[in-house]
């Protein structure tokens, strides 16, 4: 079971799960859910200080835009 600490951690590159889902762009239900558990991992910077939905913008994986 994932605790809501668990969300936030981040690798060597300082990425998030849900930075990599973002640039994957192929886990939206997953990502869907981290959000619901911890939505301040959409202000938690990656690598290059980018935050989750510019990486999906660099990425152009605008679906995993929820609107």
């Amino acid at each position: 079971m994932m605790i809501e600490e668990d969300v936030e951690l981040q690798n060597k590159n300082l990425n998030t799960a849900l930075s990599l889902a973002a640039a994957a762009g192929t886990v939206h239900d997953i990502a869907k859910i981290m959000v619901e558990k911890k939505r301040a991992l959409l202000t938690i910077p990656g690598s290059q200080a980018m935050m989750p939905l510019y990486v999906v913008a660099v990425f152009g994986k605008s679906d995993m835009v929820i609107r």
